[in-house]
């Protein structure tokens, strides 16, 4: 058998270009500010991995971009462990400011359209609906404690 070097394992270029059953190596990712340091939790990360990780931790189920760990994972090339392990206390910072803001954008809507919500429940609680007549009873006559709180309409 003749010997030609461009047959050699790690001599020909094919043995260098990725042949789709070898592992790939990761990417370098940018690492997240050390736990000890301040971060503004309300700036992005730097890292798009890491920001999408806490945006997907942050929104609901039903309007995530990503349907699990592994789809996120998968979009950006790493393995679905890097995922779970860039899960650290300054990224959860950044998940509970996103969930603050997210339930404070919500209260805001609801508080702007309560009239048409309210016209809706009674509509409803009138047809028939008995979810709409307790939570029209709810609204309509507070207990107590509701008043006392001062939660009263809120």
């Amino acid at each position: 058998m003749p010997q030609n070097d461009d047959f050699k394992v790690g001599n020909s270029e094919q043995s260098k270009q990725h042949d789709g059953l070898s592992p790939q190596p990761e990417p370098k990712m940018q690492n997240l500010p050390p736990l000890n340091a301040k971060h503004d939790k309300s700036k992005e990360f730097a890292s798009p991995l890491d920001e999408a990780l806490a945006l997907h931790l942050a929104v609901p189920r039903s309007v995530r971009e990503f349907r699990s760990f592994s789809d996120l994972a998968q979009h950006f090339n790493v393995s679905r462990m890097t995922c779970y392990r860039r899960k650290n206390p300054v990224l959860l910072e950044r998940v509970a400011w996103l969930l603050s803001e997210n339930r404070f954008a919500g209260n805001l809507l609801i508080r702007q359209n309560w009239e048409l919500i309210i016209r809706g429940q009674v509509r409803a609680a009138i047809a028939g609906s008995p979810r709409a007549a307790d939570f029209c009873r709810q609204e309509g006559w507070p207990t107590i404690d509701k008043m006392m709180d001062g939660t009263l309409g809120k």
